[in-house]
């Protein structure tokens, strides 16, 4: 995955983000990843929880590898 992004204090905004199809054993999963990212409005994290927000609220929640379970 590439692409760019604007980070301006909690706010955060992806741009046009591209993908590459190798090794991709489920189409719907990456787009909606692709779509939660492009909702992203802003961030917030918590321990090792990365949620990204859009503007009806939370749309995708990241956890470290390796974490533990909040």
């Amino acid at each position: 995955m590439m692409g760019s992004y604007e980070l301006t204090g909690s706010s955060l905004k992806f741009g046009p983000l591209a993908t590459t199809r190798m090794a991709c054993p489920s189409m719907d999963a990456e787009q909606a990843y692709l779509g939660a990212l492009g909702a992203t409005t802003r961030y917030e994290v918590a321990g090792t929880t990365l949620t990204l927000f859009g503007a009806g609220g939370p749309v995708v929640r990241l956890e470290a590898a390796g974490a533990p379970p909040n």
